[in-house]
């Protein structure tokens, strides 16, 4: 969700995993702040001995389909959303100005 005039890159999505015996996985669909390279990655807090990690690693490919898509949709999403609540804040802005 874009709600600030500036990207920030801590803002974005993210998916959280967590299996029968506690592994947890997250997944960073993306980050509102990032270059125009950014890319769906997986990470975990420990990735030692983390099956779940070790699978979603094996299922998420950030350079293939479907996931090289969702990144440029989202960085889209990201740059459209903001532009808009600009537009929205200038003519809210301009509106105020008139009364």
């Amino acid at each position: 969700m874009v709600d600030s005039r500036d990207a920030d890159s801590l803002h974005g999505g993210a998916i959280v995993f967590v299996d029968d015996e506690l592994n947890a996985v997250s997944i960073r669909m993306y980050n509102e702040g990032d270059s125009t390279e950014s890319l769906v990655r997986v990470s975990a807090a420990v990735m030692d001995r983390n099956p779940l990690f070790d699978w979603m690693n094996r299922v998420v490919k950030p350079n293939e389909e479907p996931w090289k898509s969702f990144s440029q949709a989202a960085r889209k999403a990201v740059k459209d959303h903001r532009e808009n609540l600009l537009f929205n804040i200038r003519r809210d802005d301009t509106q105020g100005s008139l009364t």
